[in-house]
């Protein structure tokens, strides 16, 4: 199941403004960012001030969620 959901993840919608780590993006119209919020709520402030500043490339943040996403299902 990890390598599905990690392949499912690799090819989810982004803020269509940020195209590489260094852009600002607006976590807001980000899908990746919706699941964060579900799967991570922990970490949204963090993925949050990530993503606005550029530090977080929409590739990091979405296998950070992807991992979320995978132990969120092994415990159920």
């Amino acid at each position: 199941m990890k390598k599905t959901i990690k392949g499912k993840m690799k090819k989810a919608f982004t803020d269509p403004a940020k195209l590489r780590k260094g852009d600002k993006g607006n976590p807001d119209v980000c899908l990746v960012y919706t699941y964060h919020r579900k799967f991570n709520p922990d970490g949204t402030q963090e993925i949050r001030e990530g993503c606005t500043s550029g530090a977080l490339g929409c590739f990091d943040c979405k296998m950070k969620v992807s991992r979320s996403i995978s132990e969120f299902f092994k415990t159920r």
